[in-house]
Parts: structure tokens; sequence; C-alpha cells
């Protein structure tokens, strides 16, 4: 069920079943969506595959499809998030204030250029990524939206909502004993890596480090900046954690691998 309520509100995927938003239901969403995000990465991958495997386009073409794609997948949801986190933390104003112009249906300047600061490095690291890289890349992709997820997941349930109502809120009240599901997913996977390749599982396992360390600095910057964490904040923690490792994607390409 979990699974089912991430597609509905996360993706555009139709799903006609209606669930309500139980306490049981919700945990079961939270516990998923890190398994969630590693679906929205393998569809990703797979999408990625396709456009590089059989098509004859450019790569400049490619990462324009591959880009539009990821953010028409999830209707562009979390980066309405970014765009009102960009608008209310560059407005200089009051926490209470903050949260207001993030409820504002209106984009305003800092939103836009928070988008096109979010997209042009986004694209740079994708187009420069796949212009050389072979087939470990797939790999790489599917992990990105696991550990956007992750870290998502964190955020909901330990850090205090900044208000009594909305979806932040609701998650938070879900049952915080999920977190131990959290690792039953990361030590078999840095098992399996490690049988695989060993390089993948150290990769794999600074990341999740990296995961951590980020998630301390977010969670310090959500109660200094707006007294708590909002469904908006939560979508730009999500696109700031997927830009952070597409930039890493891109240092490991260019001066620790030689190219994935």
């Amino acid at each position: 069920m979990g699974i089912l309520i991430n597609l509905q509100f996360f993706t555009i995927i139709p799903i006609r079943k209606e669930i309500e938003m139980t306490k049981s239901n919700l945990t079961g969403m939270i516990i998923t969506l890190p398994l969630f995000g590693m679906f929205l990465g393998i569809i990703y991958a797979f999408i990625l595959a396709g456009l590089m495997e059989f098509t004859s386009l450019s790569h400049l073409a490619i990462t324009i499809i591959f880009l539009a794609s990821m953010i028409i997948l999830t209707g562009g949801i979390h980066l309405d998030g970014w765009i009102d986190t960009s608008d209310a933390l560059f407005s200089y104003q009051n926490k209470q204030k903050r949260l207001l112009i993030m409820e504002d249906p209106q984009v305003g300047a800092f939103g836009v250029l928070g988008l096109l600061f979010n997209l042009t490095f986004k694209f740079l690291f994708i187009y420069e990524i796949i212009s050389t890289a072979d087939s470990s890349l797939y790999i790489y992709i599917v992990f990105i939206p696991f550990f956007s997820r992750l870290f998502t997941g964190l955020g909901l349930l330990l850090i205090v909502p900044a208000k009594k109502t909305g979806l932040g809120y609701l998650f938070h009240s879900s049952n915080q004993d999920v977190l131990k599901y959290y690792l039953s997913y990361i030590i078999p996977i840095i098992i399996i890596l490690g049988i695989y390749n060993l390089d993948y599982m150290f990769i794999f396992t600074f990341i999740f480090g990296l995961i951590g360390v980020l998630y301390i600095i977010f969670k310090r910057f959500v109660l200094n900046q707006f007294g708590g964490l909002t469904g908006d904040l939560s979508g730009a923690g999500i696109e700031g954690v997927e830009l952070i490792l597409w930039f890493l994607m891109w240092l490991l390409h260019y001066y620790v691998m030689g190219g994935l």
C-alpha cells in the first residue's frame, strides 16, 4: 500500500485506487520511500539506456530528453518545492513570512533563478557524464533517487514540522520506528555490491555517510530558517540531494575513475 501512495503523490502514473491517509498507510509510505526512489531510478536507467543504445540522437538531445523525462514522470512536484523554497529563503523575511511566501502560488524572481540554477547545473553534469560513460553509469543512476528519498524519509520522520497542517505534518506523525527498515535496505545492498564490485560498495557506503552529514546540515538549516519542515522543504531537499549526487558523479567521472 505504501508504494501505491508514493506513486499517487509523487508521480504522474495513474493509480485509480482510493487510499485512506491512515497512520498505518502513511507509515507504509515512509517505509517504502527509498524503495520507491530505487523504482524511479530503474525507470530513469531504462530511459537513458534506450536513448543511448537504440537511437542515433546526439548527447545534447539525449540529455535534454532524459532531464525532461525525469521532470515529467514526477510531475515537477519536487522542483515546485525548490522554487518555493528559493523564493522564501531569499526574501530575507522572518520565519513566519517565509512560510507564507511558500504557500503563495505565484512564482517570484528568486524562484525562477533557483530553477535556472538547478536545471543548468544538472544539465551540465548529466551531459558531460553521458558523453563518455559506459554501462556502469546505469547503476549509479538507480541509486540517486534511492538516496534522495532516503534523505527525505529521515527528514519527514525526525525534523519537527513547521506547521500542524499539510503533508509534512501528516508524515511526521507516522510511526518513527520505521528507521530500522532503512538499515534493512542499506546493509543487503552494501553486501551485494561488495560481492559484485568493491568500487561500487565503497562509493555506495561513502554516499550513505554523506547523506547522514547532509541530513544534519539540512536539519539545522530548516530549523534556523523556517522553524521546521514543510512539504516544499522536503521537495527542495530531494532536488538538492540529487543535484549534489549528480555533481559527485561528475567529479568521479573526471578525477577518480577516469570515466565511468
